[in-house]
């Protein structure tokens, strides 16, 4: 189906580290053309871009007159900018959500990268972003001329790509299955609670978008009380009767 078909907006959203820029990468390689920017280069956490638009970036300071190149094509905004969007447009919302835990570790990593402190990121934060997140975009939905959204698992997208892709590309008006999950790779999801964990991310300080200048120890330090929390997350499925492999 060709972008002028398409007569609605394709929004690929979600909190941290929840999957959005595979999300992003899928709709490319399946024949989407979407919104993309090079504000943010490839890095250590993101090794095949964050395929982000700077204007959704700036929207809250410089508007959305963006917004009306957009039909027929696909874009990535944060969850908490969603309600932000122009309500008088059709939209269809890819909702990315991870395991909790997962989450907190990928993006503990990735400030821990940049010199900062981690401290303050939990499971509990993340579930309440999440929560937060929905009701937003669902009370925003609810005045929009036409919104509808649906959610994608990001473990069980990794875990069983052909019956996760098959429904959304469904959702979407047909997309080339076969190419979006060429662009799957299992290596890249690295901070594993249930199954097995991919190669690992670079344990070192950034070479880009650094916060703070750290001293090495306390990368390695940081990296290791990361480590430590997941694999205590992974006893606690055990005991909770939830095996590991249940990705």
């Amino acid at each position: 189906m060709t972008e002028k078909e398409r007569d609605y907006i394709t929004i690929v959203s979600g909190t941290a580290r929840s999957g959005t820029s595979l999300g992003m990468q899928m709709l490319v390689a399946g024949g989407m053309e979407c919104l993309l920017s090079d504000h943010l280069m490839p890095d250590g956490d993101n090794p095949n871009g964050y395929f982000e638009y700077l204007p959704v970036v700036e929207m809250e300071e410089k508007g959305t007159d963006w917004v009306k190149d957009c039909v027929g094509k696909c874009v990535k905004v944060f969850a908490s900018s969603v309600p932000l969007l122009p309500k008088e447009y059709k939209y269809r919302i890819l909702f990315f959500t991870r395991d909790a835990d997962e989450v907190v570790a990928s993006e503990k990593r990735m400030f821990i990268r940049g010199g900062v402190d981690p401290t303050e990121i939990n499971a509990q934060n993340n579930t309440d972003n999440l929560k937060n997140a929905l009701q937003y975009i669902f009370h925003w939905g609810q005045q929009t001329e036409d919104a509808v959204m649906m959610r994608v698992d990001y473990n069980e997208l990794v875990a069983d790509p052909l019956n996760q892709l098959t429904v959304i590309s469904g959702y979407l008006s047909g997309l080339d299955i076969d190419a979006m999950t060429a662009v799957i790779e299992p290596r890249l999801h690295r901070n594993v609670v249930r199954g097995e964990a991919g190669e690992m991310p670079p344990k070192g300080p950034r070479t880009e978008r650094v916060v703070l200048e750290r001293e090495p120890e306390w990368y390695e330090e940081q990296m290791a009380a990361v480590d430590e929390e997941l694999k205590h997350a992974r006893e606690a499925r055990k005991d909770d009767g939830q095996p590991e492999d249940d990705a």
